[in-house]
């Protein structure tokens, strides 16, 4: 199914797609999965978060392990001068899952976005490369990444409400990034073309 493009972008999509197909390089992390193609768990946090509702309808690993979910939530939007087109933005990242989930999946996160240009640079070529599956899922590809750092928002925490389940944990990420926005939506291929 093709959805229609959006007119307005939404540069959290990018990374939350980036950083899923990265975490799905790993076999020891245990993703969530609903059974719905093309599903990346990632939850926006708007909802109301009761995490036994979250697991309900999740299938668990051969293991019987928690399967990771992956809330953000769009936290501040930085004005870092007085140029108007570059943007600056944070996003903050609940893990819920086992403990070794949690861990693995906070590597992941450091390993991929906290690099600054080298992350935003990877991130950009990926787009590039997986622009039809993008734009397949209605993404209109405006945004070019600049620079993408990872702080980790507080201590990590065990979930004992998961009476069910095995013991869990939250751990929290801060995701700051840098990026424009620009109408030439096949500006990726061009510059990708540049660097070549």
């Amino acid at each position: 199914m093709v959805l229609a493009r959006q007119t307005f972008d939404f540069p959290i999509s990018y990374i939350n797609e980036y950083l899923y197909s990265q975490l799905s390089k790993y076999e020891d992390i245990n993703m969530a999965q609903t059974g719905t193609p093309g599903w990346v768990p990632f939850l926006p946090a708007g909802q109301s978060v009761n995490i036994n509702d979250i697991y309900n309808d999740l299938s668990l690993s051969a293991s019987n392990s928690l399967p990771a979910v992956v809330y953000y939530d769009r936290m501040i939007r930085l004005r870092t001068s007085s140029f108007p087109v570059g943007k600056r933005e944070q996003v903050l990242y609940t893990v819920y899952g086992d403990i070794a989930n949690c861990t693995n999946i906070g590597s992941v996160i450091f390993q991929t976005l906290d690099r600054e240009d080298y992350s935003a640079q990877d991130l950009n070529k990926w787009m590039a490369e997986n622009k039809a599956t993008l734009q397949s899922k209605g993404l209109p590809m405006k945004v070019f990444f600049r620079n993408l750092r990872v702080f980790q928002a507080d201590e990590s925490q065990d979930l004992v409400e998961l009476d069910n389940y095995r013991r869990g944990s939250i751990h929290k990420y801060i995701v700051e990034y840098d990026y424009h926005l620009k109408d030439n939506i096949d500006f990726l291929e061009s510059t990708r073309d540049q660097e070549s």
